[in-house]
């Protein structure tokens, strides 16, 4: 990857992670349910995913759904139905108690991002789009997996930490029942519309 590509490939990476996407949604519902340091494991969890999926496109993944582009279909289905039961229990949670035992955990983030239809469209766009099939593959792969794994660092611990400052200011209130519902609601709304893409 040469400069030409790495700055423009930054600049993707940046805007795709940083827009509300069924992981970001997780995480802000996370930051308003556990706090911004119940979030640690969460957020290690979605960027070591995302690394795994990187991993798995850059072994020969984007070239077979090159191939058989259902393998894409097959994947997104798959990941909506995971997805949903996260909105589902986002939207039954409370704020009012954040050192319970049943916080989302590495495990859990782990395995957002390979059942995220939004994460494999954009790291399917990364390889096809900021990738040179005449150079050397692995460094290329390596630039994809730092760079998305900083983005992810980055936003996803800004997402939770924005839930947790809308807990501190909504938690205990009338309102904070109705927060849960909506964020659970517009977690599924990212799913729908990563699904329809």
């Amino acid at each position: 990857m040469t400069l030409d590509t790495l700055i423009p490939f930054l600049i993707f990476a940046a805007a795709m992670v940083s827009t509300p996407g069924p992981a970001n949604m997780v995480a802000l519902s996370a930051g308003a349910r556990f706090g911004l340091r119940g979030c640690a494991g969460l957020i290690i969890g979605l960027t070591t995913g995302k690394v795994l999926l990187n991993v798995a496109m850059g072994a020969g993944l984007v070239a077979a759904i090159r191939a058989y582009p259902m393998i894409f279909e097959a994947a997104k289905w798959a990941s909506a139905a995971y997805m949903i039961w996260l909105a589902w229990r986002i939207a039954g949670s409370s704020m009012m108690s954040r050192d319970v035992p049943n916080r989302l955990t590495f495990k859990d983030g782990v395995i957002v991002h390979p059942l995220n239809p939004k994460a494999w469209a954009m790291t399917l766009g990364a390889f096809t789009q900021f990738t040179d099939t005449a150079a050397p593959w692995t460094p290329q792969v390596l630039v994809i997996i730092a760079g998305f794994a900083a983005m992810q660092l980055i936003f996803h611990t800004l997402w939770c930490a924005a839930g947790d400052r809308i807990a501190s200011v909504v938690a205990g209130t009338k309102i904070e029942r109705g927060l849960m519902i909506t964020l659970g609601l517009a977690t599924l709304a990212t799913i729908i519309w990563a699904m329809l893409r």
